[in-house]
C-alpha cells in the first residue's frame, strides 16, 4: 500500500467548511482511539480498517448514516470509534511501515461533483511498545482513493 503524502506547499488557511471541520474532529477522534487502543489493549498499532461509508459514492447527493455493520472490524471496536451523526466525508485508518506508523484519512467532495477532491490526514507512530505519538497537525494529502479491504 502507498503511504499517502503530503502536498508540497500546501498550506491552507481558509476557513474550513461544515463537513470539513467535522472531518477533522474525527480524525482527531479516531487517532485518539488508535493511541488507546494500542496503549492499552494490543500494545501495538492496529491493522487498516475498512472506509465508512464502504464506498466514496455513498456520499453522492447527501451525507452517510453509518450503522452498526459498518463497525464489524476489529480495529473499530478497539478503537470504540463511531460516528453518531450523518457524515459528508469517508473516514479509515490505515496502517503503513510494518505497522509502526499509520494515519487516519478523510476524503471529502468539496465540489458535489460525486469524486474525492480533497484528503486530510492525521499520523500516528508507534514509539516503543504501548507507546504512541500522534501527529501535532492534520495534514492535507493528494486525494488518493481509499485502498479497497
Amino acid at each position: 500500500m502507498e503511504t499517502p503524502s503530503p502536498r508540497q506547499g500546501d498550506v491552507d488557511e481558509s476557513p474550513p467548511s461544515t463537513s470539513e471541520a467535522a472531518a477533522r474532529a474525527a480524525l482527531w477522534q479516531f487517532a485518539e482511539g488508535v493511541r488507546g487502543c494500542a496503549r492499552t489493549v494490543i500494545g501495538e498499532l492496529p491493522g487498516t480498517a475498512p472506509a465508512i461509508p464502504p464506498s466514496f459514492s455513498q456520499l453522492k447527493g447527501s451525507a452517510y448514516t453509518s450503522g452498526p455493520n459498518d463497525y464489524r472490524s476489529p480495529v473499530y471496536g478497539c478503537t470504540s470509534f463511531r460516528q453518531s451523526e450523518p457524515q459528508a466525508f469517508q473516514i479509515q485508518w490505515q496502517a503503513f511501515k510494518g505497522g509502526t506508523e499509520g494515519m487516519t484519512i478523510a476524503w471529502l467532495d468539496t465540489n458535489g461533483d460525486g469524486a474525492a477532491d480533497r484528503s486530510l490526514g492525521l499520523s500516528v507512530k508507534l514509539i516503543k511498545k504501548g507507546e504512541i505519538a500522534l501527529g501535532e497537525a492534520i495534514e492535507v494529502l493528494d486525494p488518493i482513493p481509499p485502498v479497497a479491504r
